[in-house]
C-alpha cells in the first residue's frame, strides 16, 4: 500500500516538474526572442545612424531634363538639399513635383552615391480661356497654367468656366471639340485663307470662329465633314473674295453672307 502511495507521488512530482521546465522553456524562449529583436533594432538603429551620417550619399547634384523645367521644381528640391541620398523618398518626391501644374509627368532616377536624375514632361500651353474678365492659359487637357509665356498669341476662347485651377468638368467637351477644330484647320490647310484669332461657345449648336476675314458659325457634331466643305467653299471662292460677313457650317447647304 505504502509503495503504491509512494509511486503515485513521484508521478505527480513528475507531472509537475514537466510542466514548470515546459514553462521555463517558454519563458527563455520569449526572453530570446525579445533580446535578439532588441539587438536587431540597436544593429539597424546604429546602421541608419552612420549611413545617415556619411559624407559618401549626401546629395550633391541633382540633373533636371529639360533645362527649362528648373523654373518649376527647384523651390521643391530645396526641401531635399543636403539630404543623404539612401532615404530620398524617390514616390514622396516625384507626387511633389506632379502637384505642380506645369507638370505632366516626371520620371526620378538615383544614381549612386550622390546623383538625382529628373526627366520632366512639361504641359504645353493650348489657348488662353477668357472667364470672368480674368485670362487663363489652359493645356489640352484643360489645366490652367501661369501664365510666363502670356506674350505668345493664343487662341482666345470664350464659353468656358474655370474652377479651382482647372476646367469646369462640365465645359470638358469642349476642349475635344477645340482640338478637333485645330486638327482639321491644318489638315485641310485653312490657314491659307484666314487666321482664327478667337472662339466663342454660345451652346453645342452654335460655335462661333471669329477670324481676320470674317465669322464661322460651326457646330459640335462632325468637326471634320464642317471643315472640309469650307476648305472646298473656299477653293472655289479664291481670288473672288477678299472678306466676307459670315460663313455658317450647320447646315446641310453652306450659307455665306
Amino acid at each position: 500500500m505504502e509503495e503504491k502511495t509512494e509511486r503515485r507521488i513521484r508521478e505527480i512530482r513528475q507531472r509537475i516538474w514537466e510542466k514548470r521546465k515546459n514553462k521555463i522553456k517558454i519563458i527563455f524562449i520569449i526572453i530570446l526572442i525579445l533580446s535578439l529583436i532588441y539587438l536587431s533594432f540597436k544593429i539597424k538603429s546604429s546602421t541608419i545612424k552612420f549611413l545617415w551620417q556619411l559624407d559618401t550619399f549626401k546629395l550633391k547634384e541633382v540633373e533636371i531634363v529639360p533645362d527649362k523645367a528648373k523654373f518649376y521644381i527647384e523651390p521643391v528640391l530645396e526641401l531635399e538639399k543636403d539630404k543623404n541620398l539612401l532615404f530620398i523618398d524617390i514616390d514622396d518626391l516625384r507626387q511633389m513635383i506632379l502637384n505642380i501644374p506645369e507638370v505632366e509627368n516626371c520620371k526620378i532616377k538615383k544614381i549612386y552615391p550622390d546623383k538625382l536624375y529628373i526627366d520632366i514632361s512639361l504641359r504645353k500651353p493650348f489657348v488662353s480661356v477668357i472667364y470672368n474678365e480674368k485670362k487663363y492659359i489652359i493645356d489640352k487637357n484643360g489645366v490652367v497654367l501661369s501664365d510666363i509665356e502670356e506674350e505668345k498669341n493664343y487662341i482666345d476662347i470664350y464659353g468656358i468656366k474655370i474652377e479651382q485651377n482647372c476646367v469646369n468638368e462640365t465645359d470638358r467637351w469642349k476642349l475635344n471639340i477645340l482640338d478637333e477644330i485645330k486638327k482639321w484647320y491644318n489638315y485641310f490647310n485653312l490657314r491659307k485663307f484666314f487666321l482664327v484669332n478667337q472662339i466663342n461657345f454660345i451652346s453645342p449648336n452654335e460655335i462661333i470662329l471669329y477670324t481676320d476675314k470674317g465669322i464661322i458659325k460651326m457646330k459640335k457634331s462632325d468637326i471634320k465633314s464642317q471643315m472640309e466643305k469650307l476648305s472646298i467653299l473656299l477653293q472655289e471662292l479664291q481670288g473672288n473674295i477678299e472678306r466676307w460677313e459670315y460663313i455658317d457650317l450647320r447646315y446641310k447647304n453652306i450659307y455665306k453672307k
